[in-house]
């Protein structure tokens, strides 16, 4: 809101006065597996002095991944000013996740269990545009059709939880590879308790790229235009889990150039093009004679 008073410069009067204030919006959000919050008035400024929040229910055995859209708050030294802290339950006694302020925010956000609670609150000075978020509820399986993208283990930054699974298929476009890296990765250091697999295409069935615990994944690159994740905790030691990015913006194509050297030599080279995010130098070629 915004009042404006103007006189001129004739008479005059007693003028007014008045008060405000401001006021808390507290929203609880169930049944819905797909939406979108957002501050109040975006993308306008939001306002000052007050305190909002969304506690999303996905029901028994869900799981939340928020995603944010779009994020524009007051900056200030640990976030003491404006701020959106989400926490890992159905309010702000459960634990904290993330808690962001200025531009900078994870892509996603993972909850734990079914609850995730999202707190927006501001203080008495500058206004923003604010942000924007979409959540979206499942059981934990995941398919992702973006040219890229992010994976997060449930509730991390925070510890996951005991007897998870979860997985992430990723379909990219036909002829093209998916590039995974992983940024940040802690299981419990024993592969038959706490475990990430990547297969090479959409099913259990596919090639195995690797089984991963005690260390982090390197770069993994598919064969195919498709891969999938399978995160699986057992009943005991529990830890942070991991993070990661993918991109599917290579294209895979391999031809053969033959060539006359005299009037019956030849050579045959293959020529195989990979993505331009794993490429040593522009338009990297290799030749194979056959």
């Amino acid at each position: 809101m915004h009042v404006v008073f103007k006189t001129d410069g004739s008479g005059v009067s007693r003028g007014f006065s008045g008060s405000y204030r401001s006021y808390d919006y507290n929203a609880v959000i169930s049944q819905s597996l797909f939406g979108y919050i957002a501050s109040p008035g975006y993308p306008l400024m939001y306002p000052r002095s007050s305190h909002f929040s969304w506690t999303i229910y996905g029901g028994s055995g869900t799981f939340i991944a928020l995603r944010m859209l779009s994020f524009d708050l007051e900056d200030g030294s640990s976030c003491h000013y404006d701020y959106v802290q989400v926490y890992d339950g159905p309010n702000n006694s459960s634990r904290t996740l993330y808690k962001m302020c200025s531009i900078r925010y994870p892509p996603v956000i993972m909850s734990s269990a079914s609850y995730l609670h999202i707190v927006f609150n501001t203080d008495n000075s500058n206004e923003y545009p604010g942000f924007a978020a979409s959540y979206q509820v499942n059981d934990c399986i995941f398919t992702l059709t973006d040219t890229s993208g992010y994976i997060v283990s449930p509730g991390f930054p925070a510890e996951y939880r005991d007897n998870l699974y979860c997985t992430w298929t990723i379909i990219a476009p036909p002829d093209t590879f998916i590039v995974l890296s992983v940024s940040e990765f802690q299981l419990e250091n024993n592969c038959a308790a706490d475990y990430l697999k990547i297969y090479d295409g959409k099913y259990t069935s596919a090639p195995l790229l690797g089984t991963f615990c005690d260390t982090a994944p390197p770069k993994i690159i598919s064969t195919t235009n498709a891969m999938l994740l399978v995160f699986k905790t057992d009943g005991s030691i529990i830890s942070i889990g991991f993070n990661g990015t993918f991109t599917t913006d290579g294209i895979l194509v391999i031809f053969f150039l033959t060539t006359c050297l005299s009037s019956n030599t030849y050579l045959t080279f293959a020529v195989q093009h990979t993505p331009q995010s794993v490429r040593s130098a522009p338009y990297a070629t290799t030749f194979q004679i056959l």
